[in-house]
């Protein structure tokens, strides 16, 4: 999913040249390295800078303010939504998966009525699937709450997106 994002962007007298755009797209991209917001989910990357709207020079320290428009890959887990991951965490309690190494969704026992717990092999199964640590599967979101610039959700596993 893509989402355009609205940021304030602080750069120093060093760091202007004649290629301004690329500075600033160098500089979103170092400031959004993990980051999670409640409107737009976790940035995976930078697909594109849009456009500069405005720039002013802080009273503060003197550094060039810019407030920019980009265009970035976004994953924001909302119900409903459906994603592939990969089985992080078996136990008796449910199903860890990690969804592109940024979120991760707890598959609890309860949403896994047709699933027995193997404690010997560490894996949930039935008479159809065998699921294990390292295995792809698809998952659908049944909640998430934001808290601490991260997402918590659970999830049901489901067989296609």
């Amino acid at each position: 999913m893509t989402s355009i994002i609205e940021k304030r962007i602080c750069l120093d007298h060093e760091s202007l040249n004649s290629d301004i755009r690329k500075c600033i797209y160098e500089k979103i991209k170092e400031s959004i390295d993990n980051e999670c917001t409640k409107d737009h989910g976790y940035i995976l990357g930078i697909k594109k800078l849009i456009k500069i709207k405005d720039n002013y020079i802080s009273n503060v320290n003197c550094d060039n303010i810019f407030i920019v428009e980009f265009e970035a890959y976004t994953l924001k887990p909302e119900i409903g939504k459906k994603f592939k991951g990969d089985v992080c965490m078996i136990f008796n309690g449910g199903i860890f998966l990690n969804v592109k190494n940024k979120q991760k969704v707890l598959i609890p026992v309860s949403s896994l009525k047709n699933y027995s717990y193997d404690s010997i092999n560490k894996r949930f199964q039935n008479d159809k699937r065998k699921i294990s640590v390292g295995d792809e599967i698809n998952v659908e979101i049944t909640g998430t709450k934001y808290s601490k610039q991260s997402f918590s959700c659970f999830g049901n596993i489901i067989e296609e997106i």
